[in-house]
């Protein structure tokens, strides 16, 4: 399972890199609730703001739709084509396989309500789910190695190591499981 999350990882990292050198980075940034019951835009979203590629874990579906929402209905020609640009390298960038996954979700929606924020938090949602079960394995893995050290390790390589448990961590960090 670590290989798998590092495996994903490095693929997000690319895509992030990707965004940066493209200028697509800002797209991701998803402000905080100011008041959810404004009627503008302009008195709901505050000035704090997470990225989706750092911080997808600690948003909900329904605030990345929201923000997704105002962003086509008022964020202006530039933005919403940046979204669209976004969008369309990340469905490029998948698999077939995750593609589905994703579309399962990312079809449901209303036409306003869709666009790269919405649909890279439908890939992080599935290439990284964090279920019971999925916490508990990536929890052993620092208890397995603590035993083991790198003789579990493929070709018992310190960077191959390295790199798994720093993304296990992150991983357990961002859903705050990390003890």
């Amino acid at each position: 399972m670590q290989e798998q999350f590092v495996g994903n990882y490095t693929k997000l990292s690319v895509a992030e890199k990707h965004c940066i050198v493209y200028d697509l980075m800002g797209i991701l940034d998803v402000p905080e609730y100011l008041n959810l019951g404004a009627l503008h835009p302009s008195e709901r979203w505050g000035a704090s703001m997470k990225n989706l590629i750092q911080h997808w874990s600690s948003l909900e579906i329904n605030h990345v739709i929201a923000w997704q929402r105002d962003t086509n209905q008022y964020g202006g020609a530039i933005n919403w084509q940046t979204s669209q640009w976004m969008q369309t390298f990340l469905y490029n960038s998948c698999t077939i396989e995750l593609r589905q996954c994703v579309d399962v979700h990312y079809d449901s929606l209303d036409a306003v309500e869709k666009g790269g924020v919405v649909y890279f938090y439908f890939i992080r949602q599935e290439m990284f789910q964090m279920n019971t079960n999925v916490v508990t394995a990536l929890k052993t893995t620092f208890t397995t190695f603590k035993k083991e050290g790198l003789f579990k390790i493929r070709d018992e390589n310190v960077s191959v190591a390295a790199r798994q448990l720093e993304v296990v961590a992150t991983c357990l960090n961002e859903i705050r499981e990390l003890l």
